[in-house]
């Protein structure tokens, strides 16, 4: 399955993290009937018809899920899996909302080859997609299934993917489990591109302390989105102090995400939506609820009817805007094709490059462009240094030579804050020129390799 299918599925998932405008209105609940003593003295008195273990809201206790399926059979997870989703079209598609939210998410909701062969997406019942190491460093295998069957096989997963999955809800619309672990690590090619601000947000909140996270989506009758986000802590910690901790963290999401929006000019046609989100987000916040099933941290809520298709909107606006590329211009259209001529003049040609909020990643990319040059990051090298390519930088240079450009964005991305310059031993990421193009590795690897270090970083 192409990354891009897999990022289109992702997408589902990010109505949770942008919220509603509205207050969710709360699911009906019966009211508990008091247990009542019958004797032969003592009439009983008249009492209510037994509940079916609903309580009175008290605006603390977690929401009641509107399914009561059992578990997702293991045997349809693909061994080996980081990232497990399991999604039911038909279900989804059976209601006008549920087709809403589909259309909401534009290019996001097309399958494309995926489901060429399979027939209309509502005539699906389940479809299950497993993502798990490839061959080499940050390269993935992925598997997909098309109403699969359950089978007695039991395959090899990691540990804290089989506990969430003995907690799934296999009635429940969307349900993603993945490990952060994962997505920092073999699966980090998922989280490239407009995904990188998630990736950091793992870094920053889950990275050491989360085994594994389930989210779950779900449209109720009453066309309302029930949503839950189950949290396998790796620390041995208090479950009920780490959905605490997951409610405390997500209080600042508002304001980062108001962070995001402000750093863009957003199209005409997202800025209704897009504006709106950090307030969504906040009002969500609002009305959470957070609990404990078992050792696992849960934190849930209702949005209202219609907000589903919304938060869809809005994610699918903001993805595709951030995959959008910054605006580059090129100092000069005079000179000679860049190809043409040696690697060392290349670096040397003045460049205009400005961007508020884009990986590192991403940032080397648009370099590489722009020099017509070849810019390998040696991701092996900079995960020895538990350096990630995916840390948010910003750059800004006007009518300066590429490899200043070049050097700038190293420096912003090195993990030690104390480096005073590119030649101090604490910047420990470096470039070196290969007889392809340049290669951005570390001051170690260069060291072990027997690569020559440009002057800029050599010691005088």
């Amino acid at each position: 399955m192409p990354r891009r299918s897999m990022h289109r599925l992702l997408s589902l998932t990010l109505g949770v993290a942008i919220g509603c405008g509205q207050n969710p209105p709360p699911p009906s609940v019966p009211t508990a009937t008091p247990a009542v003593v019958e004797t032969s003295v003592v009439k009983t008195p008249a009492v209510e018809k037994p509940g079916d273990g609903f309580i009175p809201d008290d605006g603390k206790t977690l929401w009641a899920s509107p399914t009561r399926g059992g578990p997702i059979d293991p045997s349809l997870c693909p061994e080996g899996s980081g990232l497990f989703l399991h999604l039911r079209p038909a279900a989804l598609l059976s209601s006008a909302e549920g087709r809403r939210v589909w259309k909401a998410l534009g290019p996001a909701a097309d399958l494309g080859v995926l489901l060429e062969e399979s027939g209309p997406l509502a005539a699906i019942k389940t479809l299950t997609v497993g993502v798990g190491p490839g061959a080499s460093y940050e390269s993935v295998t992925t598997t997909v299934a098309i109403d699969p069957e359950p089978t007695d096989r039991l395959p090899l997963l990691p540990r804290e993917i089989e506990q969430l999955l003995e907690t799934t809800d296999r009635d429940q619309h969307v349900t993603l489990i993945f490990s952060p672990r994962f997505l920092l690590g073999d699966g980090g090619s998922l989280l490239a591109g407009p995904w990188a601000p998630l990736r950091e947000l793992l870094l920053a909140q889950a990275r050491d302390e989360w085994a594994a996270v389930a989210i779950s989506l779900h449209l109720d009758e009453a066309e309302r989105l029930y949503w839950e986000l189950r949290v396998l802590a790796n620390v041995a910690e208090p479950e009920t102090r780490t959905a605490a901790a997951v409610l405390q963290r997500a209080e600042g999401w508002s304001s980062d995400l108001a962070a995001v929006v402000k750093s863009r000019n957003w199209a005409s046609y997202s800025a209704a939506v897009v504006e709106r989100s950090p307030r969504m987000l906040a009002v969500v916040g609002d009305y959470a609820r957070r609990g404990v099933d078992g050792r696992q941290a849960v934190v849930n809520g209702y949005a209202p009817p219609g907000a589903a298709h919304q938060l869809a909107l809005a994610a699918e606006r903001i993805v595709a805007e951030l995959a959008a590329p910054p605006v580059i211009t090129p100092a000069s259209t005079t000179a000679p094709s860049l190809a043409a001529i040696p690697i060392a003049e290349r670096l040397q040609t003045p460049v205009t490059i400005q961007f508020r909020r884009e990986s590192l990643e991403t940032a080397v990319a648009i370099l590489s462009d722009t020099l017509a040059t070849a810019i390998e990051i040696r991701g092996r090298d900079l995960q020895l240094e538990g350096i990630t390519r995916n840390q948010m930088i910003a750059l800004d240079v006007m009518e300066k030579p590429a490899v200043e450009a070049l050097v700038d964005v190293l420096r912003k991305a090195n993990p030690d804050p104390l480096a005073t310059g590119p030649a101090d031993p604490r910047q420990k990421l470096v470039y070196v020129v290969t007889d392809d193009g340049v290669a951005i590795t570390t001051r170690a690897a260069a060291a072990r390799h027997g690569d020559e270090l440009p002057t800029v970083f050599q010691s005088e």
